[in-house]
């Protein structure tokens, strides 16, 4: 997130990446404006992929990067994905990343091709660190876990419930 590409040019600058025919791919991309332009401005712009609205891209002078990430099955042997400007007072589109993350066929099953899946929020519910890929413990597919502390439900059951681990709900790699 220390670099990135900034488009002044056109109305619409777009990346052309292989989809490499998978059945489902995450993909995420990364904001982070940390004023690059000495303006104080930070612009807001449009993001696509493969011609669909995505999201609407605010970004600000937090310190925090921002990140948009879609789960979906291409339809093609290519993903597109556009930066859009918002007019003329919307400013500058930029992106700091872009990744493509092939998903094995049984993640994510109830997905069908006409659908998607853009990420609301992800929780660790119980953890103490964001898991990330490459970072202690890797996530077996490249999700973004935010720690969250545990809830304190009022009446809570101390007898666990009884949870089906599938690929949805599989968070660590190693065991």
């Amino acid at each position: 997130m220390n670099t990135l590409r900034f488009f002044p040019q056109g109305e619409k600058n777009c990346y052309l990446l292989p989809g490499r025919g998978q059945s489902r791919v995450l993909l995420r991309a990364g904001f982070y404006y940390g004023n690059y332009d000495a303006t104080s401005k930070p612009p807001t712009f449009d993001l696509q992929f493969d011609g669909h609205q995505w999201a609407t891209v605010a970004t600000s002078l937090d310190e925090d990067p921002i990140y948009h990430e879609v789960v979906y099955k291409p339809n093609g042997g290519s993903i597109s994905v556009c930066l859009v400007r918002r007019g003329a007072d919307g400013g500058i589109p930029f992106i700091s990343s872009l990744q493509v993350t092939p998903f094995p066929a049984d993640i994510y099953r109830e997905m069908d091709e006409n659908m998607g899946f853009y990420l609301r929020s992800r929780a660790d519910f119980g953890g103490f660190t964001d898991i990330r890929i490459g970072v202690g413990m890797d996530e077996k597919f490249n999700r973004i876990w935010k720690a969250k502390g545990m809830p304190n439900y009022p009446n809570a059951s101390s007898i666990p419930p009884k949870i089906s681990i599938t690929a949805e709900n599989y968070l660590l790699s190693g065991s």
